[in-house]
């Protein structure tokens, strides 16, 4: 049985919350006792993810979006051990949560990386031989192919995951394959590494001032309620 379509369109971007208390370390008598990911519901279709510093230092920040077809988990984190990081197991608990509420036939998973660094992409093993899924590679050839870039990274794609089409822009100069992606129904401005507020390696000087231009036009002319990073 599939439920009704959602509309992710109508009233956009719509409501969610941001009060949650990020897990930034705790003293080393602590560390054991936190999650190896916390998990913060931003709205009924949509979850933020962050990876645990008692597991890696870089406790870098995830996200699973879902639309009517399909849900997009951008980034897979820091850590390949499924023991140490169940970023799968987390996964597929949170999925079968939303179809729990909004059941469907079949439902797909991609995912995606903001861009291929190893802290990004370090668990995509735990997807292998999951049904419904497909992990698109870090290389550029395989970004490229799959969001159906012909003028990289210029363009500003649509990734339809089922009435929740995502805005796709590339945003090379930190990495060659990283891209952005815009959120409308939540207005997230998702930019992995290219922008954080700490200290940034950018291999590619000029392509990276010009990924900051791309940005700052493209939140310009969309609603923009957070600009989220990695």
């Amino acid at each position: 049985m599939t439920d009704s379509i959602i509309d992710f369109a109508t009233g956009a971007p719509a409501a969610g919350s941001l009060a949650v208390s990020w897990i930034h370390g705790a003293p080393a008598r602590r560390r054991a006792a936190d999650p190896p990911i916390q998990v913060h519901r931003y709205d009924g279709h949509t979850v933020i993810l962050r990876q645990s510093k008692s597991v890696h230092y870089e406790a870098p920040f995830l996200y699973l979006l879902f639309g009517n077809d399909r849900a997009l988990l951008l980034d897979t984190g820091a850590t390949a051990d499924p023991a140490r990081f169940p970023l799968r197991a987390t996964v597929d608990e949170l999925i079968g949560e939303w179809l729990t509420r909004h059941p469907r036939d079949a439902y797909e998973l991609v995912v995606a990386h903001t861009h291929g660094h190893g802290d990004h992409v370090a668990a995509d093993a735990q997807f292998d031989g999951r049904p419904g899924t497909t992990v698109i590679s870090r290389e550029l050839d395989a970004v490229t192919r799959h969001f159906g870039f012909t003028s990289w990274p210029d363009q500003v794609v649509p990734f339809d995951l089922g009435g929740r089409v995502l805005e796709i822009t590339g945003s090379p100069g930190h990495h060659r394959a990283a891209i952005t992606v815009y959120d409308p129904w939540t207005g997230f401005l998702l930019t992995g590494d290219t922008i954080l507020p700490g200290r940034l390696y950018v291999s590619d000087l000029p392509q990276f001032l010009a990924s900051l231009d791309r940005m700052t036009a493209l939140a310009d002319s969309r609603p923009v309620t957070h600009v989220l990073g990695c």
